[in-house]
């Protein structure tokens, strides 16, 4: 824990949380080494280092919780350090602070209280009590994650301090065994499923990525202890069964969220006891006691293969209760076979020279038969289920088929000396990488190809089957030959053969492993190179149709995608319609209110059919995540790519199945990321250019319409002046022809009066046309002012009169209905012309195919 602290270390709270594990674990080797000393006087010695270590755990604890409380109590803190430096001095050097140890429970050398120490005591136990009770206020005011990983911090403590302190009870001649500091172990635990689950001090990440330091570290325990503890391979791989999958089902159960997991998490468990029965049967000296472990360890193997089965099932989506239930049920009835029964396991024989195997009966036969049907039935399912499905799950179906078959082959072969057949039973190691493998594949669907993890695995077999066999050659094959060498120090070549290769092995298995990825993730580098550079390449495109249409296209060449759609935001419906597409047309419009929508808009980033399907499993109360999967699979797609700009989603791409079933990477997926966001980028710009030129276009109408009003304006001023000329010499002839009328005849008179009239009067209609169009072609100012309703129903007939007396509109009848007296409006009475303009326009082509052509217009006062 100390060292995983201080490889993530990122803050105060982490430093001081690191020093307290450092310090727990000195405290720990200074009772391990007065628990082990063989004298009074070494005791004496150890006793005062793990006293002095005993004394900063108070102070450690109180300073972790003033710094992740942000408490105010800066002198407090600086007063229990203080006291433990003060402590500490005399723990070493005053003799009187301990003067004496003495044997107790026949073992151990242990420490004898006195009153210094009791001081030393009472300071102790309240500098840990005014620790507790700052965590006991800070969880009473503490919300959300802060306050349930300061619950995991107290209850840890109690647990821990409360097996701690049970060391000082026989300081006091009180006879309980101190064993009980074991506790500590689970607040170790306990802390370690905190930073898994809710991310305790933010290094969750740190602890996964020590688990293989922690393997090739309990790799090298396991050297140390078949050379000095004769353990044979066997043991050895019995015993890193049952670790590994301890810790693998610790790691599930921290993580699980939904029912495979926990199915999965209790197989770990069985595989576990599995395992220690087979270790506890290897290392057996009296046939007695090994058959009761071959015995436990069948009963144990009896529901590997149902719990198996389970898993698969629940995994595949396969219901078929029958064959669980017969799965269950024969489990059950062979338990009492083979705890009780002679018939099963009737006798054990002394084999390869170094332990008690047990015999193969008929009824052994029976059960293994039955053992093999139930196995072979799960990797049955799970073939059929690798052919019907496909991306992210059939890479995760691959993994749960392939990691299984490795582990299954080599714990079935733990049996084969059963029936007398001379084949060592070591090769069940292979069920710590078939578990690994597996729980890797239940929780990172998306992180690895099966390849890479295929090339990592084998990279690491290679490299650490050196490194370990190697000191193991030296040791089995190499030890006469050492020993006339080096003589009773011959285990030091070993030693420092395995300590230099384990220092080297590292290295070179990063090396060789990086070496084999870049081959094989070449094409897949590619792939992600080409992307990135059409993606910021796509922001030179200036038509958006092109820029679609160039999206679609490049992804269907670089992904090799059979389908590939680009959905853009419709705003005045609401909905994002099919824009360019490459493939099966599919749907055409998706609402902009639906749940698919929101998230795409929340977390702007591509979104995987497969990690639906997951959030779905987890949780299926869930209505938003059921309609988004109900969503996609309308769409039916793979990646949803969200074209977003601020707080704007634009559209979104629609990407198919890859061809070949390739899957869709984590760095893929970022790739497409970025090109989202490119692409939002040229999608923006191209609505930029587009409104720009519309603007520029309706500026030049605009010019153009103030242009032609000016002209209008000045030809009716230029028609208006020769129209008052005519009128002056129609005039003059009037007054030139009064003289004349009387010697006229009757008839030219009366034609010659008609046709003045006829003059003058087309005159007059003529000047109040230029009239109306002079007015009409003024700008309108907005402002309303008080009019006559009659002034613009006369200003819009003299210029839409006419329309009525065009041939094709002759047969129209129009009807004038304005009633007396009507009172002033508000109004501008040029826009009010252009109302009666369209009003009029329209009537005349609605009628123009009806039965009945009468246009009629009335103006009244309603109220």
């Amino acid at each position: 824990m100390a060292t995983l602290t201080f490889l993530q270390a990122r803050n105060r709270v982490h430093w001081v949380w690191g020093i307290f594990n450092l310090n727990v674990a000195l405290w720990c080797l200074g009772l391990f080494l007065a628990g082990v000393a063989q004298s009074s006087q070494m005791s004496l010695l150890y006793w005062r280092l793990a006293l002095v270590s005993n004394t900063f755990i108070s102070v450690f604890l109180y300073h972790l919780i003033y710094s992740l409380c942000k408490l105010n109590e800066k002198r407090l803190l600086i007063l229990i350090y203080l006291q433990g430096v003060l402590f500490a001095l005399i723990a070493l050097f005053y003799k009187p602070f301990l003067s004496e140890v003495r044997l107790i429970f026949n073992t151990i050398y242990y420490a004898k209280a006195t009153p210094l120490i009791s001081l030393w005591f009472l300071v102790f136990s309240f500098t840990t009590g005014i620790a507790f009770y700052r965590i006991l206020q800070f969880v009473k005011t503490a919300h959300g994650e802060e306050k349930t990983q300061a619950l995991y911090l107290f209850w840890g403590m109690i647990v821990g301090f409360a097996g701690g302190f049970t060391i000082a009870l026989p300081l006091y001649d009180i006879p309980i065994y101190p064993g009980w500091h074991f506790l500590i172990c689970i607040y170790a635990g306990i802390f370690t499923f905190s930073i898994l689950r809710h991310r305790f001090l933010d290094i969750r990440v740190g602890l996964i990525r020590m688990l293989i330091p922690v393997c090739i570290l309990t790799a090298i325990l396991f050297v140390l202890c078949f050379i000095y503890f004769k353990m044979t391979l066997f043991s050895v791989a019995s015993l890193s069964v049952a670790i590994l999958c301890s810790l693998l089902a610790f790691i599930v159960f921290a993580y699980s969220t939904k029912r495979v997991h926990q199915i999965w998490a209790v197989f770990n468990v069985i595989v576990a006891v599995w395992g220690l029965a087979n270790f506890a049967g290897g290392m057996s000296v009296t046939p007695e006691k090994a058959l009761i472990f071959w015995r436990l360890e069948c009963v144990v193997t009896t529901f590997l293969s149902v719990v198996y089965y389970h898993v698969i099932a629940e995994f595949c989506g396969i219901h078929r209760p029958r064959m669980l239930l017969f799965a269950y049920i024969q489990g059950i009835l062979f338990v009492p076979l083979i705890i009780f029964s002679k018939h099963f396991l009737g006798s054990t024989y002394y084999a390869f020279d170094s332990m008690h195997y047990y015999k193969a009966t008929i009824l052994f036969t029976l059960w293994a038969l039955i053992w093999f049907l139930i196995t072979g039935s799960a990797f049955i399912e799970l073939h059929k289920f690798i052919k019907r499905s496909k991306g992210i799950i059939k890479t995760q179906a691959l993994y749960m088929f392939w990691a299984p078959l490795l582990g299954h082959t080599g714990g079935a072969i733990t049996i084969i000396p059963a029936f007398g057949i001379p084949l060592y039973p070591a090769f069940h190691f292979s069920v710590c990488v078939y578990a690994a493998v597996m729980t890797y594949a239940m929780f990172r669907y998306q992180l690895m190809d099966i390849r890479i993890a295929v090339t990592r695995l084998g990279v690491f077999v290679v490299v650490y089957s050196l490194v370990l066999g190697i000191p193991f050659g030296l040791v089995v094959l190499g030890k006469p030959w050492l020993i006339n060498i080096l003589g009773e120090n011959w285990f030091w070549a070993p030693m420092v053969t395995l300590l230099v290769l384990a220092t080297s092995g590292p290295f070179i298995y990063l090396f060789v492993q990086r070496k084999a990825e870049d081959v094989l993730l070449q094409e897949e580098r590619r792939i992600n190179s080409l992307l990135t550079q059409a993606s910021y390449g796509m922001t030179t495109i200036r038509n958006l149709t092109k820029l679609l249409d160039f999206i679609v296209d490049v992804l269907r060449k670089i992904l090799g995608v059979e389908k590939a759609e680009v959905f853009i935001l419709n705003q005045a419906i609401n909905e994002y319609e099919l824009k360019a597409l490459v493939g099966e047309n599919g749907i055409l419009t998706v609402n902009g209110e639906t749940a698919l929508i929101e998230d795409l808009m929340k977390r702007r980033v591509p979104l995987g059919g497969d990690e639906i399907k997951s959030r779905a499993e987890s949780d299926p109360d869930s209505a938003n995540i059921q309609d988004i999967l109900s969503e996609m699979n309308r769409i039916s797609c793979s990646v949803i790519v969200p074209i977003a700009i601020d707080s704007a989603l634009l559209g979104f791409i629609v990407l198919g199945d890859r061809k070949g079933k390739e899957t869709y990477s984590n760095e893929l997926l970022n790739v497409l990321g970025v090109l989202g966001n490119q692409a939002a980028l040229a999608v923006k710009n191209c609505y930029f250019l587009e409104e720009e030129a519309a603007r520029m276009e309706k500026l030049g109408l605009e010019e153009r319409r103030v242009s032609l009003d000016h002209l209008t304006s000045s030809m009716a001023h230029e028609i208006d002046n020769p129209m008052m000329v005519i009128h002056g010499q129609v005039e003059g002839l009037q007054e030139a022809f009064q003289d004349l009328r009387i010697s006229m005849p009757d008839d030219l008179r009366e034609r010659v009066d008609k046709s003045m009239e006829y003059i003058l009067e087309a005159r007059s209609r003529v000047s109040g046309m230029i009239q109306a169009i002079k007015e009409y072609s003024r700008k309108t100012t907005g402002l309303l002012k008080l009019i006559k309703i009659y002034e613009v129903e006369e200003g819009y007939w003299k210029l839409f009169g006419y329309e009525f007396k065009r041939e094709e509109n002759r047969q129209i009848k129009y009807i004038k209905e304005i009633s007396d007296n009507l009172p002033y409006i508000l109004g501008d009475k040029i826009q009010l012309e252009e109302v009666f303009f369209n009003l009029a326009n329209n009537a005349i082509h609605a009628v123009q195919r009806s039965e009945v052509k009468e246009i009629k217009l009335r103006i009244f006062q309603k109220n």
